[in-house]
């Protein structure tokens, strides 16, 4: 991009190009509705990459940068193919990687000063964990200060929420993210993102934001499928394809980006390699209904990665980790059908579902960010207090229990699958149940307007750590909360199933596998799958120890 003269476009070999920039952007409307002159012939581009390029000129000096959209012909398959099986080594090569975020709004300069300030901040103590109540010892601002809704803004722009930053983000040697007329070093934005996870706030505000780069260890595709569940992609192929260039693991993977393929074709491709090759149930953690109609041309034990599931947790992808495993020490025995269509698999029937709790815990009201006003406030406290008198309720009807825990441990054990949100994450410890206690005076004290009046309520247990872990409580709940429902199994045990689950559907242990599983049965013997689930009392093999497996044990054809 010469400073005074119009775009040029030069061919070159990656191994011969002259130092070059990375253009990490989203395209925003797929509509190319602005216009560049790019070696003296029009070139439309959208809009957003239209103000990237205004805006990254630099007047005095040639900038060589390497742009999708003007270096790759998106309309010729063969050329995207091949461009995109050498991303990643443009991105790597790349002198940096400049991260557009879009045109400056008005609420962008306080974002970018209390981003600063968390760079200060963790050059003097380090990396410190953020929550809703921010020291301001350390000099952060109150967690009123409307600093935090315009950071909370920031992470809502399109580019945290494409699929193809993944890759651009984890193979650039150095990343800088520019917004408008502010700028800030990738690092320093992840870095905020590494405190939030445990909390999962930024000042008052609940987030789910997770910087878009893949940490420094192994990953296998299916690993990062998952992660990377609830990014965007205007071509559902890519949902896997901008993932392949980063997988550590090489065994995970044996498939290649190819645009010849449908998006039936590569999804299963995914699963029969995960399934039949590798033996590895985690996969179908990640598969079944959910709100999203599910693609008809694949079986409901192929996930549909064109969509988030509702926003589920994967507990299988974690849970050996963490010490459960549902089918103890036994093995998968599956096979596929020629056709594709069918996966057998040996398992057992334990459960049946027998009642179920429909209470929606977070609303997409959440999503107007009203949490610093008195309405959003009195909202959010009515319908917590009105959720968890709903859950305790519905917990009576359940009588099976571990041995040594009452029924309001093994609800909020049930509600948090008994693990953390952290990284790595482990069992849910003992201090949840005084955050637990802390969350019934919470309600006690809220009155039906939604105000709190602590007036004859002991506040004695309400010290700093108390409160911090009835956060990460809070968070972890909300995070396994989402696309699941409490149900009561005819054994009498809680669990917390997947949104769709009706009642009769079967609780089945799947050998081989670390979760169990909701499986239902059509009319002529075949199984569909709803989805994992969580079953309190049965995640460490007590099904496999205390039943009769050799007699329950079976075939199941999921379609």
């Amino acid at each position: 991009m010469p400073g005074k003269t119009p775009p040029k476009l030069v061919t070159t070999s990656l191994e011969a190009s002259p130092p070059y920039e990375a253009l990490s952007y989203a395209w925003g409307s797929t509509e190319q509705d602005s216009t560049i002159t790019c070696d003296g012939v029009p070139m439309s581009v959208t809009c957003n990459l239209y103000d990237a390029i205004k805006y990254l000129r630099n007047p005095e000096q040639e900038r060589i940068m390497w742009i999708d959209a003007v270096c790759i012909n998106q309309r010729n398959d063969q050329e995207r193919t091949e461009q995109v099986g050498i991303m990643k080594d443009i991105y790597a090569k790349a002198s940096r990687v400049v991260i557009w975020l879009g045109r400056e709004t008005s609420e962008d300069k306080a974002a970018f000063s209390i981003l600063n300030l968390f760079k200060d901040i963790f050059a003097k103590y380090g990396l410190v964990d953020i929550g809703p109540y921010p020291d301001q010892s350390l000099g952060f601002p109150h967690f009123y200060d409307p600093q935090w809704l315009a950071l909370v803004r920031l992470f809502q722009r399109e580019w945290f929420q494409r699929i193809w930053v993944v890759q651009e983000a984890t193979m650039a040697r150095e990343s800088i993210v520019v917004c408008g007329s502010h700028s800030i070093s990738w690092d320093d934005i992840s870095n905020v993102a590494r405190c939030l996870r445990h909390y999962g706030h930024i000042g008052i505000y609940p987030v789910d934001f997770q910087a878009p780069k893949v940490p420094d260890m192994t990953f296998g595709l299916l690993g990062l499928l998952r992660l990377t569940r609830k990014y965007l992609s205007t071509d559902p192929r890519d949902k896997v394809f901008a993932l392949i260039g980063i997988v550590t693991n090489l065994d995970s993977i044996d498939i290649k980006a190819d645009y010849r393929l449908s998006t039936e074709e590569v999804y299963l491709s995914v699963a029969v390699h995960n399934l039949e090759k590798l033996k590895n149930l985690e996969l179908l953690g990640s598969g079944g209904i959910s709100s999203t109609p599910q693609n008809p041309k694949l079986p409901s034990w192929v996930p549909d990665w064109s969509h988030d599931n509702d926003r589920r947790s994967v507990i299988a992808a974690v849970a050996r980790g963490r010490g459960m495993c549902a089918s103890g020490d036994s093995e998968p025995t599956l096979s596929i059908s020629a056709d594709q269509k069918i996966l057998a698999v040996r398992g057992a029937i334990i459960d049946t579902i027998s009642q179920l709790d429909t209470t929606i815990l977070i609303g997409s009201e959440d999503a107007k960010l009203d949490h610093g006003t008195k309405a959003g406030q009195a909202r959010i406290a009515l319908r917590s207090k009105a959720s968890f008198e709903t859950y305790m309720a519905f917990a009576e009807a359940a009588n099976k229990f571990p041995e040594g825990q009452e029924r309001e441990e093994s609800l909020w054990r049930t509600l948090c699958c008994d693990m953390t949100n952290q990284i790595p994450a482990r069992r849910a410890p003992a201090e949840y149940a005084i955050a637990w206690k802390l969350l019934g005076k919470q309600h006690q004290a809220t009155k039906s307007d939604g105000s709190v009046d602590w007036t004859g309520i002991d506040k004695s247990d309400f010290t700093n750590d108390n409160i911090f872990n009835y956060v990460a409580l809070m968070n972890t709940i909300g995070i396994h909360s989402a696309g699941r429902n409490l149900c009561v199994t005819a054994g009498g045990y809680l669990g917390h199933v997947p949104s769709g689950s009706k009642i009769g559907d079967k609780i089945c242990i799947l050998f081989g596998s670390a979760v169990p599983f909701v499986l239902r049965e059509d009319k002529d013997g075949v199984f569909k799958l709803v989805g994992e689930c969580y079953v309190h009392g049965i995640m460490d093999g007590e099904a496999m120890k205390e039943r009769d497996m050799e007699s329950l044990s079976r075939d199941f054809q999921l379609l």
